[in-house]
């Protein structure tokens, strides 16, 4: 894997990792940081170009840090954090725009996420974790229906 520059590793490129960043610093609560990220748009990347709205048959990246642990779906703040991950896996080189809500909606419960990997301005979610969160999303959007 090729170096990243200081600014790449030091600076948040974009509102998600300022408020990643400011969470870390203290500066925000977990509960606000995971409240931005549900609300924000991600990239995924994908193993060819999906023709019009729908993925077909193009397969997310999928990493996992050993044999024996879970596999994440990785997620991107921005198609130039996927960079590094591209040039290891380089059948995965189209960014797909997604929101947080159908991440969780389309990973199973075996599955965590991957934010930002290969980067220092990123973390994962264990798959218990992340049906923790599309429980909390699936009540919010339930609630906002109610009222």
């Amino acid at each position: 894997m090729e170096e990243q520059t200081p600014s790449f590793v030091d600076k948040p490129l974009n509102q998600l990792e300022e408020t990643l960043f400011s969470m870390w610093n203290g500066q925000v609560s977990r509960e606000d940081f995971l409240r931005a990220f549900l609300m924000s748009d991600v990239f995924i990347m994908v193993d060819g170009e999906p023709v019009g709205d729908t993925l077909g048959d193009r397969r997310p990246m999928v990493v996992s840090t050993a044999v024996d642990q879970p596999k994440m779906m990785a997620l991107f703040s921005s198609p130039e954090r996927a960079e590094c991950m591209t040039r290891q896996f380089p059948d995965y080189n189209f960014p797909i725009r997604v929101d947080c809500g159908w991440v969780l909606r389309c990973i199973g419960p075996s599955m965590g996420l991957a934010f930002n990997p290969g980067w220092a301005m990123g973390f994962e979610i264990a798959p218990e974790g992340a049906q923790q969160l599309k429980r909390a999303l699936d009540d919010a959007v339930t609630k906002a229906e109610e009222d």
